[in-house]
């Protein structure tokens, strides 16, 4: 698994050039984009050796990752304290 977040000047460079890169590393199942300034997540999860699904999460859902069956709040993950 791989986390990843966003900041304004690499952002362009994380979501495509990295991208790329961490798909081709075949032990890495899901991808998770952290984007701080605009309090979204977005996860790639691999379906198959060149197949993943992308999935843009709903602002304040929860971040779920089913194996190890794992759920962290938004709230926590947004948390600037």
């Amino acid at each position: 698994m791989m986390f990843e977040v966003l900041s304004p000047s690499t952002r362009k460079v994380d979501l495509f050039v990295k991208l790329t890169e961490y798909q081709a590393i075949e032990s890495v199942r899901m991808i998770v984009y952290v984007d701080p300034a605009r309090e979204t997540i977005e996860t790639w999860k691999r379906l198959s050796a060149n197949a993943w699904r992308d999935v843009k999460h709903a602002v304040g859902a929860p971040l779920r990752i089913d194996d190890p069956g794992l759920e962290i709040p938004a709230a926590e993950i947004f948390a600037r304290d």
